[in-house]
Order: C-alpha cells, then structure tokens, then sequence
C-alpha cells in the first residue's frame, strides 16, 4: 500500500474509534433515557393527582359510611317483608330514597337454613340454577341482532303474543330447554304467564326503540332506565331466566351508544344478569348471627364483587353494589386540571370478567391515559380507582410530549451523527482513491515519456555513431526524431495546462471563431493518427451553426483529445465522424465512433482526473486519464457541458455544448 493510503486508513480508523463509537454510545444511551421519560412523565402526573385521587377516596368512604348507617335501618324492613309474605297483607319496603338505592342490584334475604327468601319467584323456580345450555346459546346467538325476522323463527305462547316479540320467544326456549318431555306432553299453559310477566311491558317498550340515529338516545335511555329499575327492585318476583335475558337484552342495546351514563347502565344491566353465582355464595353465609352492616368482598368466578350485608337473627340480608354507578356522583367533584383539562373517575373491580369492558371503548387508550390510581380499602380492596382525562389523547400527549421531543432532537443528532461520520469515510476515502490515481498518474506520465525519450535517443545514437547509410535512412530517423519529440512536447504541455487549470491560472482568450475552422486544425493535428491507423473521417458540418466565441486554441485541444481517443479504442471498425449543429441554446460540435463503448457506470466517472475505465483496450494503448478531466475543464470555463452517449460494443458520441454567448475568462 502506497504511504498516503496507509495514511487514510490510518485516520478512518481513528476517527471510528475516538469518535463514532464513543457517538454512537451516547446515541444508545439517549435512547435508552428517552424510552424512560415517558415512565418519569406519568410519575409526574401521578404525584401532582395523587392528593385529588385521595380525596374523590375520602368522597367515596364518605358515601360507603352512610350507605352502611342507612342499610341497618332500612335493610331489616326487607327481610321482615320476605318472611312475612306468606301470610300477606304486608306492604313491600320502599327503599328507593336510601343511600345505597342508585348504586344497588340483585338484593337478597337468606335464612339461617341458607334458604333463599328473597329473590323468590312466584313460578316456584330456582333463581340460583343456571340457564340450560340451548337457551344460552340462543340468547347468545340473538343478542345485538337487529333482524326482526328472527323473531319469527320461534312460535308464540300464547294466541294473544303479537309478532316480532322476541322476549316471549325467548320465555318459549326457557320452557322448551326446562323439560322437552313436559313440552311434548302439551305443557304449554304452564309457560303462558311468562308473556304477562310484569318487566315483559318496559322490555317490549325498550325494544320497540333503537339507539340510532332515527330515534331520540335520550328517550332510549331513559327506557333502559326504567329496565332496569324493574331488574333492580328488591320485591321483584319475576321469572330469573327472564329477567336475565331482559338485563342481557338491554346491554347488548346499549354498547350502541357512546355515553357515560350509557356504559354505567350496562355495567349494571350486566352486573344484575350475573346475579345467579353471588346468591350462591350468599347462602354459604347464611350461618351467621347478628352483625353490624359490613361490606363483603367476593371472588366468585373470577370476579371481584362487593355486597353489602347485614345480619338480624340469623337472617343474611344484602344487596350488590356495582363500582360504575358510582363514577358520576365521584367525577361531580373532581376539580378540573390546568394540565389535562375535564378528569373523570372510574371505579371498577380489580378482577373483572371479560365482558366489563365497554367494546367502544379503547382499552390501550383508557389504560395509557390514566393519571393517578388507587385502591379503594372501603371497599375490602376489590375495587380500583382511576382518573382519567375526558380527553384522553391530550392526557396521552401529555405523557409523550417531551419524550417525542427529545426523541426528536436524538434522531436529529444521530442524523447528524451518522451524516458527519459517512462524509468524513468518503472524504477518506475518495482521497485514498485520489491518491491512489496520482501514484498511477505519475507512473503512467513516467512510462509516456520514457518512451518518446528512448526513441529520440536511440535513433541520436545511430546518427552520431555513423551507422546510416544512406540520405533515405539519416531523414527517417530525424523524421521519427521530430514525432516523438513533437509528441513529447505536446504530452508536457497537456500535463502544463492540466496544471494550470487545477490551479485556477489558465487564461482563455475569447474571439468570435468559425466551427470549421476549428475542425479542420484539430482534423489537421490529428491527420498523422488517422492515416497511420486507416481511419475513415466524415465531417457533417451545419451551416446553422458558423461561428462561435470561443479561445481556439482551448477549444481545439477539446477536439483533438477526443479524437484521439476516437482512434485509440475503435480496434475493430475504424470510422470517425466529426460534426457542428445548433440547439436551443447555442452551438454544440461532437465527434462520433463505432469503438468498445463505455458502460453505464463508468460513464459518470469518465470525466474525473486520473480515472480510466478498467477494461484490457485500456491496458494496451496506455495513457494518463487526464484527456477527459482536460475537456470537462475547457468546456466548463466556457459555460458550456459535455454530453455523453455510449454502449459497451457500439461506440460512443461524444457531444460539446456551447452557449450563444460564452463568457470570457
């Protein structure tokens, strides 16, 4: 490797280990810091919440107290009613204005016995049983469906049952699934009184409306409302398997609509279909004796609920709270933020099922919007807290905002980084490959004039040594004597003038000249090649294109340096044309071959000094690769631009543009 190779490679290598790698460290290390500022972003919002999210949790212990003071006051009343039904004549309980009211479903009254006296249905049946397999998949086939032909795919139970009723049908399934051998025994009257049951009526009504954008979804609401104030009243003795698909009936309308107080009756239209598993557990409870009114936390089925209970001469009574009726009355006092704007709570079980989740509603969203949380220990830790912004991408934003920025900013400095680091490899690099080019340069020029020189002194010797015979010899060689010294000049003055325009030094003069004339020199200069090799010369000169202001001398040189190089790789057809034309912007004058051609790739390159294309033609007839750097050079200080064409095995054009007025320089 030649020394200023070694030198390149020498400073690539410093510059890689004392600056990219070391760059290219910190640039990991800022994204490793910019990948934890959004974790120290939500912290930030954490700690400013943190004192809001306790007291919306002292707001909620608050109501929870007074929920227990009223349940020992009022819940007993129930279950004296659910023991004294038999005899009748007693008034239900109304515990509509007690605290727990808006927050309560699926109340219950157990005896010491674990017997279930409320709910109890005047059918007799078991509330507590699960609903018989084809049923459910019934149900799960029709619910959300809007076809109303559906509907009709089940008879009715009763000659009185209009079309499209699909509750009644629904009631005929229950029955059908009860027991097919009393079905087939003609047990239908047994069945009827599920079609006059007392939530069939606001069940029709919620039916008969839709929450589209036709109908009203306030008034669709307030019918889903009165749903389920029919589900959750504590003296409701209906059918349990209607009025589970009732509560599965109006959810499955509700998931339509993209409301808050949407999503919290559907929490609880859901919660109260569940209701079959919590009065299960209940009556595992039913041995305790008098107790104060208490919350009880369950995890049946994999689902954290909170009952509130209490307990009168052995008799269990409770009811179930559902943690999303109570976001409204909490999120009424949240204050609003400077930083994220309107907050709302959210209450919800620390396990929950699958279905919990609002389908319109994005969970990712929901759970990378929350600002604070916490755990809710009146509620025996099965519910959570969060607050969330209403807007929830301004509250995402507000957590990635200054981490998008100093990603921003760590892109840009990579950018940079890896910009600096590959423009300082190709500077090194091209000047390796420059340097590379001069050690060939000089050792190309060397051989070059070495050769003109041993001529001259070869056929010096013969003539001083005596050893020509005659007059013919003696003019030979000084004939060969004058060539090669006319060919060593001309070779020095090409390096001279290469020198001089790398240096800034050449100086054109510029004067109006005739386009043939220029040929004709430069055909002239070029006539001892051409003959020696049999080369056919065609001119096409345009009468369009007379006179150009240009240096003559420049500009024959650009001439000659292509025909010479016309005639050096033309091996096989050896015809050269040499013409003048006009273009929209001025004159242009090219010299044309049937040579080897230049590839595609080389053909961007063949103007830069010192480079030759890598094939063996170039091997045999040697050179420096400077012509080409000199013509691009002569043209450019003329305003004007070389023009290429060429493909390998059929020859090249090459085509000089001048403009109508070149500048003088």
């Amino acid at each position: 490797m030649d020394p200023s190779g070694e030198r390149a490679r020498n400073v690539l290598l410093l510059v890689t280990l004392t600056v990219a790698l070391p760059s290219l460290l910190l640039t990991g290390l800022g994204a490793v810091a910019v990948s934890n500022e959004e974790s120290a972003s939500k912290a930030r919002l954490e700690r400013q919440f943190r004192p809001v999210v306790a007291k919306t949790a002292e707001r909620f212990n608050a109501t929870m107290d007074e929920m227990l003071a009223q349940a020992g006051a009022q819940l007993p009343s129930l279950a004296a009613w659910a023991q004294g039904a038999e005899q009748g004549g007693q008034t239900p309980p109304d515990l509509s204005a007690a605290a727990f009211a808006p927050f309560a479903v699926s109340y219950f009254v157990v005896d010491e016995q674990g017997t279930l006296l409320l709910p109890r249905p005047s059918t007799g049946e078991d509330p507590t049983s699960p609903m018989p397999a084809p049923l459910r998949e019934a149900l799960e086939h029709e619910l959300g469906h809007e076809d109303k032909g559906a509907c009709d795919r089940y008879p009715p139970i009763a000659s009185s049952d209009a079309p499209g009723h699909c509750l009644a049908r629904w009631a005929w399934l229950a029955c059908q699934a009860a027991s097919a051998a009393e079905w087939e025994a003609g047990l239908v009257g047994e069945c009827a009184h599920l079609a006059s049951d007392p939530l069939t009526a606001p069940a029709r009504r919620l039916r008969s409306r839709s929450p589209s954008r036709q109908a009203s979804p306030d008034a669709f609401v307030a019918e889903a409302r009165e749903v389920l104030r029919a589900l959750a009243a504590p003296t409701q003795e209906g059918s349990p398997w209607l009025q589970e698909l009732v509560a599965r009936d109006a959810a499955a309308r509700l998931v339509a609509l993209r409301r808050t107080d949407a999503r919290v009756l559907r929490q609880m239209l859901l919660t109260r279909a569940e209701r079959a598993s919590l009065l299960v557990y209940m009556k595992r409870l039913a041995h305790q004796r008098d107790a104060a009114p208490a919350t009880v936390p369950t995890a049946n089925d994999n689902w954290a609920r909170l009952a509130l209970t209490t307990s009168k001469g052995g008799t269990l009574i409770g009811l179930e709270l559902v943690p999303t009726s109570f976001d409204q009355m909490l999120t009424a006092g949240l204050p609003q933020s400077d930083l994220a704007g309107p907050t709302e709570a959210i209450l919800y079980p620390v396990r929950r099922p699958p279905w919990w989740h609002d389908p319109t509603v994005d969970a990712d969203k929901l759970d990378a919007a929350v600002m604070a949380e916490a755990l809710m220990k009146k509620s025996g830790l099965a519910w959570a807290l969060s607050l969330v912004p209403t807007d929830r991408e301004r509250a995402i934003n507000l957590q990635t905002r200054r981490s998008l920025l100093y990603l921003w900013a760590l892109v840009l400095v990579a950018g940079c980084l890896v910009a600096g680091i590959v423009y300082t490899v190709r500077s090194i690099t091209r000047e390796a490959r420059q340097s590379r080019l001069k050690v060939d340069f000089v050792s190309s020029v060397s051989h070059d004039l070495r050769t003109p020189l041993t001529s001259i002194r070869m056929f010096t010797e013969t003539l001083l040594l005596g050893r020509v015979k005659s007059r013919d010899e003696e003019r030979e060689c000084l004939e060969v004597i004058a060539r090669e010294t006319e060919r060593l000049s001309r070779l020095t003055q090409r390096i001279l003038d290469f020198s001089r325009m790398e240096a800034g030094r050449h100086a054109y003069v510029m004067k109006e000249e005739p386009l043939a004339d220029l040929v004709q020199q430069a055909l002239d200069a070029c006539r001892p090649l051409v003959e020696q090799d049999g080369f056919t010369v065609e001119k096409r000169l345009s009468p369009e294109a007379p006179t150009a202001r240009v240096d003559r001398d420049a500009i024959v040189e650009v001439l000659i340096n292509l025909m010479t190089n016309a005639i050096k790789y033309s091996p096989d057809i050896r015809w050269i044309e040499v013409a003048t034309d006009r273009y929209d912007g001025g004159v242009e004058l090219s010299v044309a071959d049937r040579g080897i051609g230049i590839g595609r790739g080389d053909q961007a390159r063949i103007f830069e000094k010192f480079f030759r294309v890598d094939c063996p033609r170039t091997a045999e007839v040697g050179g420096c690769g400077i012509g080409l750097s000199l013509v691009r050079h002569i043209v450019d200080a003329h305003g004007g631009r070389v023009v290429v064409q060429s493909e390998p095995g059929r020859g090249s054009t090459f085509t000089v543009r001048l403009p109508a007025t070149a500048k003088e320089r």
